[in-house]
């Protein structure tokens, strides 16, 4: 059981909660690690590779608010967020 943040309604246990972002926000991302070197010397032992020593960073989008709702205020949520779609013909 848990409390649609939406319409403030107590929900059944046994219905599924649904997470909505409501809010986002630009972000920047600094690189990590060292820069690509152009000339590689080769370890004496074989090392395991651990992943990625570098990430060139970027630019991105990052959750604010994001609301827990029960299944009928996320149809309604999505309903709104979508224009209705008129056949013209």
């Amino acid at each position: 059981m848990y409390r649609c943040q939406k319409c403030r309604r107590v929900v059944p246990a046994g219905m599924s909660a649904v997470k909505v972002v409501v809010k986002t926000r630009p972000k920047a991302y600094a690189s990590r690690g060292q820069e690509q070197r152009e000339y590689f010397r080769p370890p004496r032992r074989p090392v395991r590779p651990t992943g990625p020593a570098y990430d060139k960073g970027g630019e991105g989008r990052e959750i604010v608010q994001e609301l827990t709702v029960c299944p009928d205020c996320a149809a309604k949520m999505r309903e709104q967020e979508q224009p209705s779609q008129t056949a013209e013909t």
